[in-house]
């Protein structure tokens, strides 16, 4: 019967093409289109014919239209894509806000917990502003210079703003840069000192080059070739470095305030010998509001925000070590900070490179005393300090800004720095040390007591320094050794022999430690994502970008022996009753 059906179907699609076959058009396409007409025909009349049954001859018309089909699941599909959207919303949302927390968790899989926080925090710009840059002109007239800040003995500060080419006059200009930078002249001009001015433009880049190693490689490689001698400068920014935007050579203005360096003045008689105008270099740079020097002297601060200070120093020269750069000219002058108001903790970086040592070499042969070991000898490390020139001398500066920052901290701490008057770095013995604040966290002052040690070998490194202090800044529980303790994390184990062990049970006590630990560390990385997301946030910007830069260099190696610090039984038993070692930065004891 099926057959007979089919036949009839297919005779009748022969009779429906030859009746269209009368018209031109149709005709042609009817042509084409026969084979196909027919095969369709005779595939739909191939199927069972429709049920008697209510129920099924519905479900035959069903499944025979595709579109029937499909249109009472419509619904169901559309519900679906608008949830996926909703949720592709939100997670965007979510991901652009909380975006260290979702790689956190998603990035990287393979990697292990230590390596994805590190990754967090060295490539997202939220934690790391330094990886922030902007084009700055590269000519004097490409800005407007302000008034006069202060010297020293290589150079001039100014006030600096970027020039305004779209203003008609002065106040539009000034208008202007406040809608941009929210103050005035933003930036600071450092007016390098040339009494030579018959130097060479190549010949000042490379007597000059030192100062501007900070500057991160932003001046072009081409324009630098050949320049600046052996000099290296930094491969990326830091938070605790300065930063410089550009440098550049031009011609040297009179400026306002120039009656205060009438020696580097140029007078007729330069002018004489020279075949153009007396040049120098400009290194365009971020303004800050004062040196740590005066900000010791003038605002009022407690231990929590010294810690935090003095953490940012040591991550700076964390930085610097990795590089191979000893500043040289370590001293409260030289370390700026900025602040938005009076009692926040502020932001510090260390600036003035002038006496850089930045060859990619910690030594220096020593064999006679006209060669240069740096600025401002008081605070010169020992063993540098007590060398004696002669042949076949050599200087090793790997260990000297360690322990010039641990100076430093005495400063930060009790607002007096030993070796300026006390002590000597020539003379001076361990024992002569004097005793740091009872109420400053006992890791702290065990830390820059071995920062100070005579022998550089027996210091302890730079990274393990920085550590302990931003781990002392933790504020789960009252204390870090509490806190670890009740999270199962014991000390005295060696967890990679642990894990060497044929041992299945030290096997496992090793790798067991070892995830505490990586518990320990998102945790505190999670807490620093929250609290830079929320608008209200737990933690100052200075603290909040301390965390970050630490997380940015994390690794388990360096962390252990920083751990050590909080289980020393005799430091912390001695000062058991020390003070505000959580307090946040709006309370505790001032200093």
């Amino acid at each position: 019967m099926i057959k007979d059906v089919g036949k009839v179907a297919i005779r009748l699609g022969k009779e429906l093409v030859a009746h269209v076959r009368g018209t031109s058009v149709l005709g042609k396409l009817a042509k084409s289109s026969k084979p196909i007409l027919i095969k369709q025909v005779a595939k739909q009349s191939g199927r069972f014919p429709f049920a008697r049954n209510l129920f099924l001859r519905t479900f035959q018309r069903t499944i025979r239209s595709s579109r029937l089909f499909i249109r009472p699941l419509a619904t169901l599909h559309y519900q679906h894509l608008a949830q996926w959207n909703d949720t592709r919303n939100r997670r965007w949302h979510w991901n652009t806000r909380f975006r260290g927390l979702w790689k956190l968790n998603r990035r990287n899989r393979n990697a292990g917990v230590v390596e994805r926080v590190r990754d967090v925090f060295n490539t997202n710009i939220r934690y790391n502003n330094s990886l922030a840059s902007e084009a700055y002109p590269e000519r004097l007239d490409g800005y407007d210079i302000g008034n006069y800040i202060d010297q020293g003995c290589s150079a001039a500060i100014y006030e600096l703003q970027r020039r305004n080419l779209n203003a008609t006059n002065a106040f539009e200009e000034l208008s202007s840069a406040s809608k941009t930078t929210h103050k005035p002249f933003p930036l600071a001009l450092k007016i390098m000192f040339n009494y030579d001015y018959n130097m060479s433009e190549n010949r000042l880049w490379e007597y000059m080059g030192p100062e501007i190693v900070p500057l991160a490689a932003k001046v072009p490689k081409s324009m630098l070739k050949g320049r600046m001698g052996n000099i290296k400068l930094l491969s990326k920014h830091h938070p605790n470095v300065i930063k410089l935007h550009t440098a550049f050579i031009d011609v040297m203005p009179m400026l306002p305030g120039a009656e205060n360096y009438p020696e580097v003045i140029p007078t007729a008689a330069d002018y004489i010998p020279l075949n153009g105008e007396p040049k120098t270099l400009f290194i365009v740079m971020k303004r800050y509001n004062m040196t740590l020097y005066d900000y010791m002297r003038t605002c009022k601060r407690n231990y929590y925000t010294g810690r935090v200070m003095y953490g940012q120093l040591l991550e700076a020269i964390v930085f610097l070590n990795a590089h191979k750069i000893s500043h040289r000219d370590m001293k409260s002058d030289n370390v700026l900070l900025e602040f938005d108001e009076e009692g926040e903790i502020p932001h510090l970086v260390l600036s003035d490179f002038g006496s850089a040592l930045a060859t990619g070499s910690w030594e220096v042969p020593y064999p006679d005393d006209s060669i240069d070991l740096g600025g401002n000898a008081a605070l010169r490390a020992p063993e540098i300090r007590r060398a004696k020139a002669g042949p076949g001398v050599v200087l090793d500066f790997s260990m000297a800004d360690t322990w010039s920052a641990a100076t430093l901290g005495y400063e930060i701490f009790t607002r007096k720095n030993p070796f300026y008057r006390e002590l000597s770095s020539a003379t001076y013995a361990e024992s002569d040390l004097p005793d740091l604040p009872r109420r400053l966290h006992y890791a702290v002052k065990e830390a820059t007591r071995r920062m100070l040690l005579l022998r550089p070998e027996a210091r302890v490194r730079p990274e393990i320094a920085a550590n302990v202090v931003s781990i002392s800044l933790f504020r789960f529980g009252h204390d870090v050794r509490s806190f670890l303790e009740r999270c199962g994390i014991m000390m005295g184990w060696n967890t990679e022999d642990l894990k060497a062990s044929f041992s299945k049970t030290l096997n496992f006590l090793g790798n067991h430690i070892e995830t505490l630990l990586d518990n320990v560390t998102e945790l505190y990385a999670a807490e620093t994502i929250i609290s830079k997301a929320i608008s209200r946030r737990p933690l100052s910007p200075a603290e909040l970008q301390l965390r970050a830069t630490f997380l940015a260099r994390l690794n388990r190696e360096d962390v252990w022996p920083a751990l050590e610090y909080f289980f020393d039984e005799e430091a912390s038993r001695v000062d058991a009753a020390g003070g505000d070692y959580y307090s946040s930065a709006s309370s505790g004891v001032s200093m």
